[in-house]
């Protein structure tokens, strides 16, 4: 169904946020009469858009200078986001701090243009995006849902000081190179990973300055990596919830967490017992 939207603004205003639920045809209709009030935006987002893969190319040469977050959402029909979209210009978002794809279903290649300042990066429920392409500045990592391809992504983010992954199926284990060069990583998210068997025993290795773990929701998780633990010099706290096969903590493990003020295990059905090593966690506070 098609909507009609009559829009009438004064060049005065000043636009900082800006949310969109309707066609993406409609917005690029939008902004032809808004271009130039539009200087300051700083948010956009693009809300249940379906089926306008045809408009891509009226979105060329949007040049935001001001622009901080965008959120693609619920935007079916869109399978490639490229330089259709960006334009020719070689940073066309220069100040764009937070990117969000979400629900975007049909999405299949994303090709980055040039984004020196983003940090945040969300994509969530993206299922047939294959990767994503490298972006070194971001500082944040989330990805919730999608293909087990995406995980090879992640090793080309090493700036990264947060990372959160769940809902990724055909995953068994994390493999020993996916945290090989996160030297930076700060928090570490595992959620709700449902064919997690197992952490690589040199997964955690080189995470010196990591403080807080959290594996939450992989019942099929049953162990945790004896070698790996033992590097967590930095970690201060260590969340585990909802991992039904997990019956013990590592015991050798534990001893190396001399930065540890935090331990939380619940709803692991088949725990018996804490292992020995928590006598060796000195800042424990219970």
């Amino acid at each position: 169904m098609e909507h009609n939207h009559q829009f009438s603004f004064r060049s005065s205003i000043d636009f900082s946020v800006f949310f969109l639920f309707f066609s993406l045809a409609n917005f690029c209709h939008l902004l032809q009469g808004l271009w130039k009030s539009m200087s300051t935006l700083m948010l956009i987002a693009l809300l249940q858009c379906y089926k306008h893969q045809t408009h891509r190319n009226q979105l060329d040469h949007l040049v935001l200078q001001f622009l901080k977050n965008l959120k693609l959402q619920g935007m079916d029909g869109v399978k490639s986001i490229d330089s259709n979209v960006y334009g020719d210009g070689q940073n066309p978002f220069p100040s764009l701090d937070t990117l969000t794809f979400k629900n975007m279903e049909g999405l299949e290649q994303w090709v980055a243009c040039t984004f020196p300042r983003l940090q945040e990066l969300e994509l969530v429920n993206c299922p047939v995006l294959n990767e994503i392409p490298i972006i070194p500045s971001v500082k944040s990592l989330q990805i919730d849902g999608g293909k087990d391809s995406l995980l090879r992504s992640v090793r080309n983010f090493t700036s990264i000081t947060f990372l959160y992954i769940g809902k990724i199926p055909n995953v068994r284990e994390l493999g020993d190179g996916f945290l090989q060069n996160h030297t930076l990583l700060e928090s570490l998210v595992i959620w709700g990973m449902p064919d997690l068997e197992s952490l690589s025993n040199r997964v955690l290795d080189n995470l010196s300055v990591l403080k807080s773990l959290k594996i939450w929701n992989c019942g099929k998780l049953e162990s945790l990596p004896e070698e790996g633990l033992c590097n967590l010099n930095s970690l201060e706290s260590l969340y585990i919830r909802g991992c039904g096969r997990l019956n013990c903590l590592p015991m050798d493990g534990l001893c190396g967490l001399s930065s540890l003020r935090q331990l939380v295990v619940g709803s692991c059905d088949k725990f018996t017992s804490l292992s020995e090593g928590v006598r060796h966690l000195t800042h424990l506070r219970i």
